[in-house]
Order: structure tokens, then C-alpha cells, then sequence
């Protein structure tokens, strides 16, 4: 455990502890446990610019499916991966659990300090990156791309699929788990015109009192076709793609959510 960031995150947040059980594995992981509080926090000139909501904060449903998935698939062992919008990095954990050189990236970087700590208190190690959807500036590329929960708005699809045709190795394949929102549909819709292959399973996550129903779609680029002509179509708006976390359920009613459930 990595005592020194615990203690400095402990003094801005009051921290929650959480086990989780998750495919024979015990995950530690640390979340904000009062996210009422990081609304005072909110800057309102960072609001109006990009619309920063501490989603980060919080651990969902799509996250616990994803780290079921990798603990669960054994290719992920040596494998180099990314997440993308991490969060407090619930994938990421399971990822190093699971072998993989895992890098985590998120748009906050007090989701980053979170991420680390999580890793440090797993006794694995992640590397971590602030990075921006706007603006991919990356130049390594990955076996698998992994992200729970980022279709949330349907802006974010283009910049998304722009950052896995570019970080995705040739014959890697992105994993993207999506608690059934209807406008993940459009998501799906928009990779297959751009000649990304999909699959889809889904999977039961018990969540407090309730079993939801996660999907995790997984894509592959068709070596037929290039990267430019895939996500550098006049149809691609890339303006204002936000790698922003939102709720897999309505608990959290203080944020309000322009957002297609």
C-alpha cells in the first residue's frame, strides 16, 4: 500500500474502502465516499468549458463486468493494454491482476492519484497518463483497448472510435462494456460503417439488491480498410468528445445527466 498518497488523498477526500469479489479475486478498492462534496469543488469555468462532473469518483456496474471479463480471459497475460477513462481504476487493477502491462489513462487527474492508489493497494503496478479525447497524443499502440461506461453521449462515439483506430495494435481488439444504455446502439452503429468488426455478450453483474445486465462489445479493425479512411470521415464530428464517467444507475441523483437511458 502506497501510504504517502493514501494519506495526501485522505486529506482533500473522505475516502471509502471496498472488497470486491470479483472471479476468485479479492479487489481493494478506494472510491470518494461522499461525492455530494466534489460538487463544491466544481470550477465553474472548467464546467463551462468541458462540462467536468466528478463521475470519476464513484465505482460502476460496467467496471465490476470488465474486470470480471479480464480475470476471467486468460490473453490479457504479457499483454500491453489501455484503459480509457479510467476512473479510479477498477479495470485497470484487474488488468495488472491478470499479467497485462496495463497504461491508465483518464480526463482527471485525481482519477489517475485514485488509480495508483487502488494498484498499490492490490500490489500490482499500472503506469498512468492524463490524456484528452480532443486530443490523442499517444504514439505507442496496444493489444487491447479497454473502457466501462463511456457511451453515455452520443459525441463521445466519434472521438472514441478515432482513439482506438489509432492506439489499437493490428489484430488487437477493444473492449468496451456499456450497462445497455439505447444510445450505445448508435455506437455500434457508427463502428460498423467504419468497418470495425463487433461482437457482443452480455453479462449478469450482481449490484446491491439488483442482478443489471452489462454488455461488453468487443471490436476489431478490418485490415481492408485503413485507419484514415475508417475514423476520418466527413460523418465523424470530433468536436467536444469528453472522457467524462457516468452513473450505470440513478443513485446519484445530485447529477443531472443530459444523457439518452
Amino acid at each position: 500500500m502506497n501510504q504517502a498518497l493514501q494519506k495526501k488523498l485522505a486529506i482533500e477526500y473522505q475516502l471509502a474502502e471496498t472488497t470486491y469479489a470479483i472471479a476468485g479475486k479479492k479487489l481493494t478498492i478506494f472510491n470518494v465516499a461522499n461525492n455530494y462534496e466534489l460538487l463544491d469543488k466544481i470550477d465553474p469555468d472548467d464546467f463551462q468549458k468541458d462540462e467536468r462532473m466528478p463521475y470519476w469518483a464513484e465505482i460502476w456496474p460496467a467496471s465490476i463486468a470488465l474486470a470480471e471479463f479480464i480475470l476471467t480471459h486468460p490473453q490479457f497475460q504479457q499483454a500491453r493494454c489501455l484503459e480509457l477513462g479510467s476512473g479510479v481504476g477498477v479495470v485497470s487493477v484487474a488488468g495488472a491482476i491478470a499479467g497485462a502491462q496495463m497504461l491508465t489513462t483518464d480526463y482527471f487527474t485525481e482519477a489517475l492519484d485514485f488509480a495508483q492508489l487502488n494498484a498499490s493497494a492490490n500490489q500490482v503496478a499500472i503506469a498512468t497518463q492524463w490524456l484528452d479525447w480532443r486530443d490523442i497524443t499517444l504514439t505507442q499502440q496496444f493489444d487491447y483497448i479497454l473502457a466501462a461506461d463511456v457511451l453515455y453521449e452520443e459525441r463521445n462515439h466519434a472521438p472514441i472510435l478515432q482513439a482506438i483506430a489509432q492506439l489499437l495494435a493490428p489484430g488487437g481488439t477493444a473492449y468496451i462494456s456499456d450497462p445497455q444504455r439505447p444510445i450505445a446502439k448508435k455506437f455500434i452503429e457508427l463502428a460498423a460503417e467504419h468497418n470495425f468488426q463487433l461482437q457482443t455478450t452480455t453479462n449478469p453483474v450482481p449490484w446491491r439488491e439488483l442482478t443489471l445486465s452489462v454488455d461488453i462489445h468487443a471490436l476489431s479493425q478490418n485490415s481492408r480498410f485503413s485507419k484514415e479512411k475508417q475514423c476520418k470521415s466527413q460523418n465523424l464530428d470530433f468536436q467536444k468528445p469528453y472522457s467524462l464517467k457516468i452513473p450505470s444507475s440513478t443513485n446519484l441523483s445530485f447529477l443531472s445527466m443530459q444523457t439518452d437511458w
